[in-house]
């Protein structure tokens, strides 16, 4: 592989972000107060203050109901007049989470991790939706077996075994608490354990759980037009206020949202390919990066300080639900390597970053309107979560383009 260009030999930017032009201001203002309308508040001051050059990460970079926008970091650095830190590769195309292969297991080693989890052999494998920390197959095994399909889900982030262990221990909670959107989870034979250490095609480290295979399908590949996506989101918002009824398991070992860490651990895993990040600090991009993650930890502290808070999911996309192709409503909810303890409006404002914006990065207020109404036909949301949303969404917003 080349090495990466020196972000250094860069051009200079601009002294200072140049100011949006009228339009530009006129069009992110009407999405805000389309926001708002469908939340039912007015903008209050701080959001005119969210809306200055200087302090904005625009709203709708999250611009795909199909997954993450890709070189985001190039994108927020574009919006703020900035080089991207790596050139060429930022570009304007949209790939779908399941789209991108962290890793592959081999037939081998798939039978080997099967068979450790006393499954009969001669599984036949195949690939599900993936995402940025894990790959999923289907098991289907043969018929005279009588063993039903199994989801094989194998973590491949660098701490995969503290990552396979918390989703597995927070599924038996949920589902011990009567959360039947949560799969159950496979113990291994004689055991009470649940995961199994395997290696990847690459030769990467990676752990695998196995958990009951749901029949559905992502929820963002049913949402193309405006009655689907209102009735998904409905479904997300209904599941989202239940798993909020819960109490979060008893020793749930992950930093929480107002953590300085929880958004440390996502931005600086982005400069992990630049080596220390904090050695980049003088240039332009990466400066202004860091001086808003201060601003991101500093809204997750304030307002986690004045919410409901709460066990969260973390990452509730529409690709991290599964739907009934013909009723389009919750079948499972998937992907819990990002749950946590925070300000539970976290989750819905995560929902609308998400899912909440078209292709070409309108607000879908009829999306929103609806996953809200889901939610509060199970829990109404305070006046004060609804003010603190979109402050919310801010938050999310930057995480989730850095991140990705």
């Amino acid at each position: 592989m080349d090495a990466l260009p020196d972000i250094f030999s860069l051009p200079p930017p601009a002294p200072s972000p140049p100011a949006r032009s009228a339009p530009e201001q006129a069009r992110l203002e009407a999405q805000v107060s389309a926001l708002h309308a469908a939340l039912g508040v007015p903008a209050g001051r701080a959001l005119k203050e969210a809306l200055t050059p200087k302090l904005v990460v625009p709203l709708p970079f999250q611009a795909s109901s199909a997954g993450p926008v890709a070189s985001a970091a190039g994108k927020l650095a574009r919006a703020q007049g900035l080089p991207p830190p790596v050139p060429g590769r930022a570009t304007d195309e949209t790939v779908v989470k399941a789209d991108v292969d962290l890793a592959r297991l081999a037939g081998a080693e798939i039978e080997r991790v099967a068979a450790a989890f006393g499954l009969p052999g001669g599984c036949a494998a195949a690939k599900l939706n993936g995402g940025y920390g894990s790959v999923n197959y289907k098991l289907s095994f043969p018929e005279q077996s009588g063993q039903p399909p199994v989801c094989l889900k194998v973590a491949v982030v660098e701490n995969a075994e503290a990552s396979a262990k918390v989703q597995a221990e927070v599924m038996r909670h949920l589902r011990t608490a009567g959360f039947e959107l949560v799969p159950a989870v496979t113990l291994l034979p004689g055991s009470n354990g649940a995961t199994v250490g395997c290696v990847t095609d690459s030769g990467g480290a990676a752990v695998a759980i196995i958990i009951e295979f749901r029949n559905g399908v992502p929820a963002n590949t049913v949402a193309a037009n405006p009655e689907a996506g209102a009735k998904v989101a409905s479904s997300l918002g209904s599941a989202l206020a239940t798993l909020h009824s819960l109490a979060p398991p008893p020793l749930l070992n992950k930093l929480k949202v107002n953590d300085d860490g929880f958004v440390e651990d996502y931005v600086h895993c982005t400069g992990a390919g630049f080596g220390d990040f904090q050695s980049l600090k003088h240039h332009p991009f990466v400066g202004w990066l860091l001086a808003r993650e201060e601003l991101c930890k500093s809204t997750l502290k304030s307002l986690s300080a004045d919410l409901p808070s709460g066990l969260l999911h973390g990452d509730p996309f529409l690709d991290n639900m599964l739907v009934d192709e013909e009723t389009l409503e919750s079948v499972a909810l998937l992907d819990w390597e990002d749950c946590c303890e925070g300000p539970l409006a976290y989750d819905l404002a995560t929902a609308v970053v998400g899912g909440g914006f078209s292709k070409s990065g309108a607000l879908q207020v009829d999306r929103v309107r609806a996953l809200l109404e889901g939610y509060e036909s199970g829990r109404r949301l305070g006046k004060e979560e609804k003010a603190g949303l979109v402050q919310l969404m801010w938050a999310n917003a930057y995480i989730i383009a850095v991140y990705r």
